[in-house]
């Protein structure tokens, strides 16, 4: 394998700091180990022993970065760029923004970036990537230049016989037996439903579908319509951020189809930049009619698809815009399934969705036998706050450091370095054993999504973006959670209709309780109207938490 692009290198660089736990400019076996699996691999502890065997030189026990980053380029497993990452770059090579980079300007930039060319390495490295013969490099270009993943864009090389073969997405016994099986496996928490992250990993790692993994939005745009279902239907256990059992036969129609209307998109997006202008559809005209668009004006058509009215298509436009045209890539897979079109918010796609999901296969109850959701806790002289303080070691000292480290690692039961929203609910229930917790479904979600993001927002290179918790955002995740539980037992006191909203009346007459958490109202109205940002004439939670953490209420002084 070559030498590391400087993106590549400055990717690996980044990861190498982020899991170098004691700062110490070398890692040992267990950080490396966390390492590689922060980059999607999974190594036993016996085959990083030998990693490092292999590439310690000075017989330390620990890797330096130089050796970090040799095993990289021997091993051939160099973290690719990620797309955001390769079109920075870009632009730093790109200085006069005109799309292409010119001779002066790569060898300038190397020239800043430490690495000075010869005019000779200059015309050599041009010549090995400029496709076109410009004698420029166009993004395209770069993208391969800097280590990106190869891309899946050509249709003839897909078995979509092999697809159709690993989704059992028919009605059949048969095929009922394997979605079972396969939910099993695709569920290693043994939760009883798939979190994104565990829908991604099964997608590679049971059902061995590397086209589709590969392709990130098909995924996403797969479970964002599939987990909607339960809750549609007012059956869900677990709220709409999941995929349950009844959902899961859905889930895979929706890969299936979603991963037909991608391979249209990417046909039609000759750039690669995963959007499409209104030049790249007329030229794609032909195409898309092949696929049985019926004749229209090229203009009038883009402009209807671009729904946001950015000047382009982005692919969830043009998934939208295809399902309700029919579109079907030639006939070359025999698919039918006919899933039901996900049109958010719209009352005819949630009967559209339950009548389809309702269905006596896969254990799906009838619509109207929704499980009652448990009572949340609401009496808080039942509550134990020192053994809540206790079980969540968020202090800075080192004891509370390795408190966090052990804690981290029970919680991570796949041991790929991160924590997705299904792992940390069971391990609220599991490993820190705190039901209190653990039954208030919207506090669990809200710490999450609150400390998921704080890697990114530091300006540091987070390994797995903002869906996942990682070791560095672990412990303010436990201090979200103690926080925003105990505004949930505000909330619940004031809520006294139990309905998990709070409209003007048990506003007003929680004032003398509001008051006792440190608030003074002067006018009831007009902070009821202040707490009510959208409007709606009630108070959700969401709406609630902001308030009370920007007032800084307190609940009593029972919890220290």
């Amino acid at each position: 394998m070559p030498a590391l692009s400087n993106i590549q290198k400055a990717k690996a660089k980044d990861l190498f700091n982020l899991y170098d736990d004691d700062h110490s400019g070398r890692v040992n076996v267990n950080e490396l180990a966390t390492l590689m699996r922060a980059m999607g691999f999974t190594p036993t502890n016996n085959q990083v022993k030998t990693i490092v065997g292999k590439y310690d030189k000075n017989n330390d026990g620990r890797l330096s970065y130089a050796e970090f980053e040799q095993m990289l380029i021997q091993e051939n497993i160099a973290p690719h760029p990620t797309e955001d990452e390769i079109r920075e770059a870009f632009r730093v090579f790109d200085k006069n923004n005109s799309g292409t980079i010119s001779k002066t300007e790569l060898k300038a930039a190397m020239m800043k970036h430490g690495e000075p060319m010869s005019e000779a390495e200059v015309d050599n490295m041009i010549r090995q990537f400029d496709s076109d013969g410009d004698g420029k490099i166009n993004y395209n270009e770069f993208a391969r230049m800097s280590g990106a993943a190869a891309k899946n864009s050509v249709r003839g090389k897909i078995n979509w016989d092999d697809i159709r073969a690993k989704l059992p997405t028919d009605r059949t016994e048969a095929a009922k037996t394997k979605r079972h099986e396969l939910y099993r496996r695709c569920d290693p928490n043994g939760n009883g439903y798939l979190s994104l992250a565990e829908v991604d990993k099964g997608v590679r790692d049971e059902l061995k579908l590397d086209t589709i993994f590969d392709v990130k939005p098909v995924l996403m745009r797969a479970f964002q319509a599939a987990k909607q279902i339960n809750n549609a239907r007012g059956t869900s256990k677990h709220g709409p951020d999941y995929i349950e059992f009844a959902e899961f036969r859905l889930l895979l129609v929706y890969l299936r189809n979603y991963f037909e209307v991608w391979q249209m998109f990417d046909d039609v997006d000759t750039c690669d930049d995963r959007r499409i202008d209104v030049h790249e559809f007329s030229k794609g005209l032909k195409k898309l009619e092949s696929w049985g668009l019926k004749h229209t004006d090229a203009e009038q058509e883009f402009n209807a698809i671009d729904t946001n009215r950015g000047g382009q298509i982005l692919f969830d436009e043009f998934a939208d815009w295809a399902l309700k045209k029919k579109l079907d890539l030639t006939d070359d897979d025999d698919f039918n399934e006919a899933a039901p079109h996900p049109e958010n918010n719209t009352s005819a796609h949630h009967a559209d969705a339950a009548s389809t999901a309702n269905k006596k296969d896969d254990g799906a109850k009838p619509a109207g036998a929704a499980h009652k959701p448990a009572k949340a806790m609401k009496v808080r002289s039942n509550i134990d706050w020192p053994g809540i303080r206790a079980k969540l070691p968020m202090e800075l000292d080192g004891a509370q450091k390795t408190k966090r480290q052990e804690l981290f690692r029970r919680c991570d039961v796949n041991g790929n370095g991160y924590l997705s929203l299904a792992e940390v609910d069971k391990a609220l229930r599991d490993v820190l054993e705190l039901d209190a917790i653990f039954n208030v479904k919207p506090v669990i979600i809200r710490a999450f999504n609150a400390s998921k993001n704080v890697q990114t927002t530091r300006g540091k290179a987070s390994t797995r973006g903002a869906d996942f918790i990682e070791a560095s955002e672990f412990r303010l995740l436990l201090v979200y959670l103690r926080q925003y539980f105990e505004v949930w037992q505000m909330f619940e006191d004031v809520d006294s209709g139990d309905d998990h909203r709070i409209d003007l009346a048990e506003f007003k007459n929680a004032i003398k309780k509001i008051e006792s958490w440190g608030l003074k109202i002067g006018d009831d109205d007009n902070e009821f109207r202040a707490l009510d940002t959208n409007n709606g004439g009630q108070i959700l939670f969401d709406e609630f938490t902001d308030w009370a953490l920007k007032k800084k209420l307190d609940l009593e002084n029972d919890d220290d």
